[in-house]
């Protein structure tokens, strides 16, 4: 992910930079015992706290008032 993006997600969820860890997607294969899983965008603090990103694409730009119910 560009890092002119990974700053608008920072901003938006007011992490400032020198508190993150790590921030990159995130892959875990399948096993036997366990599914695999994505996650786009993880972020990983020194306060123990994960942010847990999904990112959707849409052909307008939102207006910052849209909601998951409306989309």
């Amino acid at each position: 992910m560009p890092n002119l993006r990974k700053n608008d997600f920072r901003n938006k969820l007011g992490i400032k930079s020198e508190d993150i860890l790590c921030d990159n997607p995130y892959f875990q294969r399948g096993t036997l015992k366990r599914q695999g899983c994505q996650i786009d965008y993880l972020i990983q603090t020194k306060y123990k706290t994960l942010y847990v990103c999904e990112i959707k694409f849409l052909r307008q730009k939102m207006d910052g008032k849209r909601s998951r119910s409306n989309m």
